[in-house]
């Protein structure tokens, strides 16, 4: 079972000391499923109702290339501090 968005947003507050506001929060997978990225569901009804997100197979393969191009910057990054040393 995939997070909710409240459950992902506990996962999120745990692992990360800044804080992002709902506002901020939410919506970025609302974007992220206009652009196909995530699809979601909801369940429940009024206010216990909850929406769930899932990546389509277009989200996994940006997220890929996505975690490609951070690997490539830190690397240049790392090579870069092990440049000439300071005395």
């Amino acid at each position: 079972m995939r997070p909710s968005g409240a459950r992902a947003n506990q996962l999120r507050e745990s692992r990360d000391s800044s804080r992002l506001s709902p506002g901020t929060f939410y919506p970025m997978p609302h974007s992220l499923e206009r652009k196909g990225y995530l699809t979601s569901r909801r369940e429940g009804t009024g206010k216990r109702s909850r929406r769930f997100y899932s990546i389509t197979p277009k989200g996994r393969d940006a997220l890929i290339d996505a975690k490609e191009k951070v690997k490539e910057l830190f690397g240049e990054l790392f090579e870069a501090r092990q440049g000439p040393q300071r005395s």
